[in-house]
């Protein structure tokens, strides 16, 4: 079909199938953009009663084109940014500020009727909540009020009325939000941090990582500084959110180490025992305090999946040790 009549066509039409089906039941369809804006001659031709969801996670993703491609067919949309949490352990705190501000003040700019703020589970979602909220709460407040605040304002306004402490020696927004902004130091990798990343399919060569081997070392100097700070946190309101960024932190440092073993020894095989025996062992101290914590805060649906994505990570298959057992 998509041959002879064209996958614009094709796409159109399925989408209005879908559209027949909702109004037989008095309902009405929000759709995601991405698809029929590869074909915007189909937009003017889509019901107006549709609200088209306009979305993109990067920092420089054209809202403008999008939202303009929207106003002028006369449909409604929504504009879809994200909190930049997936695919990274602790956060792309920074390319989560300027996605939202892109989205929401194009948004407002072009017309459009809301914000959906998104938050996805890449393999495994091993993000624990926490880090998304500088995302949720930025989204928040422009899109009541598209008037930018300074960050560190905004930040303490997280502390005050979201984590309900003011510690003068821990500011927890501010830890959150520095965290997210620590990957800017190593090299990009969209949708996601490097030493998240390294885990999964491979993303970087061990000259690459020789070459980056000082900016390694500063980052898991500055994530384990303010892993410390969270660790000395005595404040009972914060402690379960301290716990939580605690536990990412862990992820990150695992993520950090595979970094620079690959970079000193130019490949898995040639690691030495003793120093995979202490990955392992890490490795396995952090997947057993993730499973505690998110049987705690939330319900066992997906717990399975998330520790299995995890289990058969790149590095670890690799080396050939099968640690599912350890973790199931």
């Amino acid at each position: 079909m998509c041959e002879k009549y064209g996958k614009g066509k094709v796409y159109f039409d399925f989408l209005m199938k879908i559209y027949s089906i909702a109004k037989k039941h008095k309902n009405n369809v929000m759709f995601w953009g991405d698809i029929i804006e590869n074909h915007p001659e189909f937009i003017p031709l889509l019901p107006k009663d549709m609200i088209a969801m306009v979305w993109g996670y990067e920092e420089n993703h054209p809202f403008e084109e999008k939202c303009k491609l929207y106003s002028k067919s006369g449909l409604s949309f929504y504009v879809c940014p994200g909190t930049s949490t997936w695919n990274t352990f602790i956060g792309r705190t920074n390319n989560a500020v300027g996605n939202i501000r892109n989205a929401i003040l194009n948004g407002k700019k072009y017309g459009a009727i809301g914000v959906l703020t998104t938050d996805w589970g890449d393999n495994g979602h091993v993000q624990h909540l926490p880090l998304s909220w500088v995302g949720y709460l930025y989204s928040a407040h422009l899109s009541w009020n598209t008037q930018d605040l300074q960050m560190r304002k905004f930040i303490d306004g997280m502390d005050m009325h979201i984590f309900e402490s003011v510690n003068e020696k821990v500011s927890l927004g501010w830890i959150i939000y520095r965290l997210g902004t620590l990957h800017r130091n190593l090299f990009y990798t969209p949708n996601g941090t490097p030493f998240f990343y390294i885990l999964y399919p491979e993303t970087a060569n061990a000259g690459t990582l020789r070459d980056y081997k000082e900016k390694i070392d500063f980052v898991a100097n500055e994530i384990a500084k303010h892993k410390e700070e969270l660790s000395a946190c005595k404040d009972e309101k914060i402690e379960p959110i301290c716990r939580q960024v605690i536990n990412n932190i862990s992820f990150a440092e695992l993520g950090l180490t595979v970094m620079k073993l690959i970079g000193k020894y130019g490949d898995i095989w040639k690691i030495p025992e003793d120093e995979w025996k202490d990955f392992e062992k890490n490795f396995h101290r952090t997947i057993e305090e993730y499973k505690d914590i998110w049987l705690t805060y939330n319900r066992p649906g997906g717990l399975e999946q998330s520790l299995f994505k995890l289990s058969i990570s790149r590095i670890l298959r690799v080396r050939q040790k099968d640690l599912r057992g350890l973790i199931f």
